[in-house]
């Protein structure tokens, strides 16, 4: 970057009719403008050379720049003052900077918000620094490609109440990807200086979209009292019982919520519990609500009223989701100690009384729920004993055990028309495995720790990794057949919505939308915050729930349409 491509880079045409802009343009194409031609080394994110790249960050550190941008915002919207300017770290900084200053000087009424691209885990937890107000927000960055930081944006405004009335950058891509997003429902306009032509600049032939698109409309919002944002991790799952949302949270709180409204129903509070409160999923069974907390607790709910049936302190924490087989009137759980040796186990209690049926011992604490297999009347438990174990339903007695170099500390999937048994492993390992027998039929290595339950549609076996992609696998030869790149961490179990897709979330608050049949994604949509649970799928797939690790819900309308969006 520098001025040795100034000749390369500036436009051919001028633009005399307004100095600032046509100055600015010179600035950007002198720095920001990087082609492979002139000797420069560009790597795209998988490895591959790129011919050119537009980096604004050189240009907006020269002072002149900023002061060029901030006087061409002010001469767009010095009559829609006073307003509020906001933009994610790092690129937009020194934009929202420079507009406020410019404000300044011109006696314009501005306020500045900057978003963090992550929650902090420590001190205050703010995504948002500054303090909003109630006049229109403008959201600006340097540039507009897929949407992806825009929609982030857009939607940590929108937890706060705070609507975008525009977006604002400096170059606009207008990349198929980016137009797709701006056709979503709800997706204010965006305004930018220039565009990639400007620089005798082009993208690749973009690929063809899929034959349908799925398009989400914000619908309600929930959010349940003090999360605690250092556990990025999986938690309490919101689960559907006849026209409510059931889910636990930090505070130690079971939350029963409207599915149409989002509007409270009841709330039940686990005293005694650890700061980790609920991080296991309830389970429903006919009006009977199944949940475990860090009291050591084991309750059973009326899922009409949020009243105590019964409850069991049968150890010291529960972070395991219960499982009911209802065949044998049981609820499985497994269960954590303190005290050095045993410390883990698994159990089966009764439904309706509560009272322990049994309990097989497990060396250390155990965090792995199970599943059921009908095919041999067992339950199936990932542990942290490095190891899945398959247990005989109504007596504990062990049918197999599977070794693992790491532990297994999700549920398991049982596909029971097959006699297969899916799993995922902190070894980085996603498995097939016989459920009969436990013998091992593949296995694919990742890159980083899993943390989340396969889902299994047709031959294809979906799940995620802590290495940031989501994996598509064969599942009769174990061959990947899709590594999607999603740039945060896929701890949220892949769920089925019809007719044929799958929908799962990242910790960067992404949401993706697949076609189980073509892999190709058909859809998404951005969350406040990380996503490290399964979304709840509803009415048919009319409409999606999709949780946060910050204890929140967020309830979106679903819609799936031809092939109708916007193409470059």
């Amino acid at each position: 970057m520098g001025s040795y491509q100034c000749n390369m880079n500036r436009l051919v045409q001028s633009d005399t009719t307004n100095p600032a802009l046509e100055r600015l343009r010179d600035l950007v194409a002198d720095y920001a403008v990087n082609r492979a031609s002139s000797g420069v080394r560009i790597q795209g994110p998988n490895g591959e050379p790129n011919d050119w790249l537009m980096d604004l960050r050189a240009t907006f550190m020269l002072p002149e720049a900023l002061d060029l941008f901030a006087e061409l915002f002010w001469q767009r919207y010095a009559a829609k003052a006073p307003l509020q300017v906001a933009g994610m770290e790092v690129a937009a900084i020194p934009l929202v900077v420079a507009i406020m200053l410019k404000a300044k000087q011109l006696g314009h009424e501005c306020n500045g918000l900057m978003i963090r691209k992550e929650r902090k885990t420590q001190g205050l937890g703010r995504q948002i620094e500054g303090t909003p107000n109630s006049n229109p927000v403008i959201v600006i960055d340097d540039l507009a490609n897929s949407g992806i930081s825009l929609s982030k944006v857009q939607a940590v405004l929108w937890k706060e109440n705070l609507p975008v009335h525009e977006f604002f950058v400096v170059v606009d891509f207008q990349s198929p990807k980016g137009l797709r997003w701006r056709a979503q429902p709800g997706v204010p306009p965006l305004q930018s200086l220039f565009s990639l032509q400007q620089f005798q600049l082009s993208l690749a032939p973009a690929k063809p979209l899929p034959g349908m698109l799925a398009q989400y409309t914000p619908v309600w919002r929930y959010a349940a009292r003090l999360p605690n944002p250092h556990y990025v991790v999986p938690k309490s799952a919101p689960v559907y019982h006849q026209g409510k949302i059931i889910y636990g949270s930090d505070s130690a709180t079971v939350h029963a919520v409207d599915a149409a409204t989002g509007m409270p129903l009841w709330n039940f509070h686990l005293e005694g519990a650890h700061a980790k409160g609920i991080l296991g999923t309830a389970a429903v069974h006919e009006d009977k609500v199944f949940i475990g907390g860090y009291n050591g607790n084991l309750y059973c709910l009326n899922a009409n009223t949020g009243k105590q049936i019964w409850f069991n302190p049968c150890c010291d924490w529960i972070g395991s989701s219960p499982l009911v087989v209802p065949e044998h009137g049981l609820v499985y759980v497994g269960l954590e100690y303190a005290k050095p040796r045993n410390s883990g186990s698994v159990a089966a209690f009764d439904i309706n009384t509560g009272e322990k049926r049994w309990e097989r011992w497990l060396q250390v604490v155990q965090h792995g729920s199970g599943a059921y297999c009908s095919l041999n009347d067992s339950v199936i438990f990932g542990t942290n004993d490095h190891s899945v174990i398959s247990y005989a339903a109504t007596t504990g007695e062990i049918n197999w055990i599977c070794d693992l170099p790491r532990s297994a500390k999700y549920a398991p999937v049982v596909d029971n028309t097959r006699g297969l048994c899916a799993f995922t492993s902190w070894d980085g390992g996603i498995y097939l495995v016989d459920a009969l027998t436990g013998a091992t039929k593949w296995r694919v290595a990742t890159g980083n720790i899993c943390y989340t339950t396969p889902l299994i549609v047709g031959d294809t076996l979906f799940a995620g990794s802590g290495d940031k992609f989501f994996y598509a696998i064969d599942l009769e030869t174990g061959k990947v057949k899709l590594k999607y790149e999603f740039g945060g961490r896929v701890y949220g179990n892949p769920r089925f919505a019809p007719p044929h897709h799958v929908l799962v979330g990242a910790t960067n608050g992404r949401v993706a939308e697949f076609d189980a049949h073509t892999l190709q994604q058909v859809g998404w949509l951005h969350a406040p915050d990380g996503i490290t649970n399964g979304i709840l799928v509803l009415d048919d797939g009319a409409k999606i729930v999709v949780p946060t690790y910050m204890n929140e819900l967020y309830c979106y309308a679903r819609e799936l349409k031809g092939r109708t969006a916007p193409q470059a």
